[in-house]
């Protein structure tokens, strides 16, 4: 199979994508971004930044708040809506992003300055039935044809990864001007540019960012809908995902590809260790046998009496709570208005911290599932050390509280529980 050349590439791996607010409607988009396909270790993502999936809008107390987007991906397919009579894009809806902003808490970072990642993986069976193809694409500039419609997009992979470095030249392409007309039969359709930026070089290393200049002073009008975009180099390597232009500069600000592989290998390791825990949790007679002798008799009776998650909380308030070195409402655990909730609501949200992936809990959680290779028995009982340590009383009295109620995590499915799963800021 012959080759794509570099700017056939260009055109084959970038994806449009139109969002709308949570409440909003995808067949009344109110926004377009870019990302593209990359396969790593098995797995298919969708890539691209955190400001395209999640837009900042003002709450009902007119203080600004972050609302997810719905996303489809822009397929270039038709099909007649026989109802109405006209002809309709197909859009493949995609969503379950993980996003990362990356900022030193104890710096006042503004939002625009922040490293920021996003990505989804994509279901693999429902992608060989969807046929993503190209728009035919055309430099608006000079006019050229780069490419004709309905060519099939490529998957990139991970293999092709380069550094920076000073050397190479690299470059970045996508549809820009993007706005609504109105065909002469009714149909309201998409119409955007295609740009090719050609020739930027490696400028500095600024944290997790690659700065290049671009020959071309940075303008919306000319970067504006290419954030995550992939930026490759004149072989066809991939260096990292374009977050945008610095507007009236020459800078551009990329993302770093080796960063976003270290969040991807971060998310694939929890996601097998929770699918361990998807349909086998340790067993109630386990967690009283490694509790034993009375404690294993008052917990058996609290489980009979009430069900395993109230008998967890049972447990906290007659059994914990009395151990305490400081009431229940003056200690320091959690953040804000937290020391104001019940004790046993204040430890489950530790325990979701713990097992969620809060980076509170980073080192702690490392160890514990390196050695365990999941949430079982042993592994919920380092964790109770863990929380036992940071509530100031012992493993052996908040144990068993702690191992029912990471057995009911487990019971659901640690990643789908965590799922539901919400921290705050």
């Amino acid at each position: 199979m012959k080759q794509p050349t570099l700017t056939e590439l260009m055109a084959l791996a970038g994806v449009q994508v139109v969002t709308s607010p949570s409440n909003g409607s995808l067949l009344n988009p109110k926004d377009v971004g870019s990302g593209f396909l990359l396969h790593h270790k098995g797995e298919i993502f969708f890539v691209t930044v955190r400001h395209v999936v999640n837009k900042e809008k003002n709450n009902r107390d007119g203080e600004l708040s972050e609302d997810t987007n719905k996303m489809a991906i822009i397929t270039n397919g038709y099909r007649f809506n026989e109802k109405t009579g006209l002809k309709e894009g197909e859009l493949y809806s995609i969503g379950g992003f993980y996003t990362f902003d990356l900022f030193n808490v104890l710096d006042e970072v503004p939002e625009a300055d922040r490293v920021e990642f996003a990505f989804s993986i994509v279901d693999k069976e429902k992608l060989k039935n969807l046929k993503l193809h190209t728009a035919g694409v055309k430099n608006y500039v000079t006019g050229e044809i780069i490419i004709e419609a309905g060519r099939s997009k490529v998957i990139l992979d991970s293999s092709i990864e380069v550094k920076p470095n000073l050397t190479d030249t690299y470059y970045c392409s996508g549809f820009v001007q993007a706005h609504w007309e109105q065909t002469p039969t009714g149909e309201k359709m998409l119409s955007y540019s295609y740009i090719f930026h050609n020739e930027m070089k490696l400028d500095r290393m600024e944290g997790d960012y690659i700065v290049m200049k671009s020959p071309e002073i940075a303008s919306k009008h000319e970067w504006g809908g290419l954030s995550g975009s992939p930026v490759i180099n004149q072989e066809g390597g991939l260096v990292g995902i374009l977050k945008g232009g610095k507007e009236g500069t020459h800078e551009i600000y990329i993302l770093s590809l080796e960063k976003t592989l270290q969040l991807m290998d971060n998310v694939l390791k929890i996601e097998t260790i929770n699918n361990l825990n998807m349909t086998n949790p340790f067993e109630l007679e386990e967690i009283y046998n490694e509790i034993g002798g009375q404690q294993a008799n008052d917990l058996r009776q609290m489980v009979e009496e009430c069900g395993e998650e109230e008998a967890a909380m049972k447990w906290l308030e007659e059994k914990v709570v009395p151990e305490l070195p400081v009431t229940p409402y003056d200690g320091n655990i959690g953040d804000g208005d937290t020391n104001t909730k019940p004790f046993g609501k204040r430890v489950k949200d530790e325990i979701d911290m713990l097992i969620c992936g809060h980076p509170k809990y980073n080192k702690e959680r490392e160890k514990i599932l390196d050695q365990y290779h999941g949430w079982t028995l042993y592994a919920a009982t380092a964790g109770a050390a863990v929380l036992g340590a940071a509530f100031g009383v012992s493993a052996g009295i908040i144990s068993p509280a702690i191992l029912l109620l990471v057995r009911c995590a487990c019971k659901v499915g640690v990643n789908a529980y965590c799922q539901n799963v919400h921290f705050n800021a």
